[in-house]
């Protein structure tokens, strides 16, 4: 008897057999596709696992660059003449200290700061007047009453930290009055 191929098993054994042994021959078919449908099953579960690792670390990156670009800082020199204050301070940041100190003074923008020539706008980075250079020797003057008298160890304008602050004296006056006692 002839025998014919029933299925190719593997690139080394081709599996024949006769109509004798068809029951073989299906057993080998059964198999051989039992074999297949593992091999494929273990390929997609192993596929879920490292799609689901690098889900997760992609996932892991994102919320670390998102960090790091939410905590980045103003880039440098977007303020120019800062001498005081921080030279990578945020646009918000020397907002909130400028309106600290038009609330502590009374005043406005114009007290320490000219205008540019020729234009209604502001030139901040002049020291043209001298209130300006008084502003910052004030400053100094105030770091330093908190860290040697207030154990304030890194003390910064606008911080919440500063128990001596611009109002402590000015008390909402250009000048302070120095009858008036502090209290």
């Amino acid at each position: 008897m002839q025998g014919r191929l029933l299925k190719k098993a593997s690139p080394l054994f081709v599996i024949y057999g006769s109509d004798d042994y068809l029951t073989l021959g299906s057993f080998y078919r059964d198999y051989y596709s039992s074999y297949i449908d593992a091999k494929i099953l273990f390929m997609k579960i192993l596929s879920i696992r490292i799609n689901k690792k690098m889900t997760v670390i992609a996932a892991l990156v994102v919320v670390v660059l998102l960090g790091v670009a939410g905590t980045t800082p103003a880039s440098k020199g977007e303020f120019k003449n800062l001498q005081v204050l921080p030279k990578d301070i945020s646009k918000d940041g020397l907002e909130k200290i400028m309106k600290q100190f038009e609330s502590a003074l009374d005043v406005n923008c114009s007290y320490c700061h000219v205008k540019q020539v020729g234009s209604t706008e502001l030139d901040f980075a002049s020291d043209a007047k001298s209130e300006k250079e008084s502003s910052r020797a004030m400053m100094r003057m105030t770091l330093q009453i908190n860290k040697d008298n207030f154990e304030v160890k890194q003390p910064l304008i606008g911080d919440s930290l500063m128990i001596v602050t611009c109002y402590t004296c000015h008390r909402g006056t250009p000048y302070p009055d120095n009858q008036k006692e502090i209290r």
